[in-house]
């Protein structure tokens, strides 16, 4: 097996994530999992479950699953920390287990990839705490953005 860990977020979702009426995975979370539309052919769809959280020390876990059989295991850490009363630090864990000779010719090529898409997701992130409403970016991919 192959670990990959990247300090940088997961799937960019094309359409608004839905939450699923599942029990919550953790006590405190809002919810137990979401379905989030993923735009790619090779993984439409995936299903984020909430493995831990926390509010009060800021941390989320997840498990994503509904990706190719070469990846046995893919979880995400996020945690928040004050840098000031003005800004914070995210720092994100991602932890993917890959398997057989497709993970072993694609750990880079993926590694790659997720590191630009969590760019992507953490400037996208940014804008909404910054702005309070969605970057014109990501409303470019969900179909919504009105110029």
């Amino acid at each position: 097996m192959t670990s990959s860990r990247a300090s940088t977020p997961g799937a960019a979702t094309v359409q608004a994530p839905r939450p699923t009426a599942e029990p919550v995975g953790a006590a405190d979370a809002p919810v137990g999992s979401r379905i989030s539309e993923t735009g790619s052919r090779m993984v439409p769809q995936i299903k984020e479950t909430i493995l831990a959280y926390n509010q009060a020390a800021r941390t989320l876990t997840y498990a994503v699953t509904g990706l190719p059989a070469f990846i046995t295991e893919a979880r995400v850490h996020w945690a928040l920390t004050a840098v000031d009363d003005r800004r914070a630090r995210i720092h994100i864990d991602a932890h993917l287990e890959l398997r057989g000779v497709r993970g072993l010719l694609l750990h880079v090529p993926l590694r790659l990839s997720l590191n630009r898409e969590w760019k992507s997701t953490l400037a996208d992130l940014k804008h909404y705490v910054e702005k309070g409403q969605t970057s014109p970016r990501k409303q470019r991919r969900l179909g919504t953005y009105e110029r």
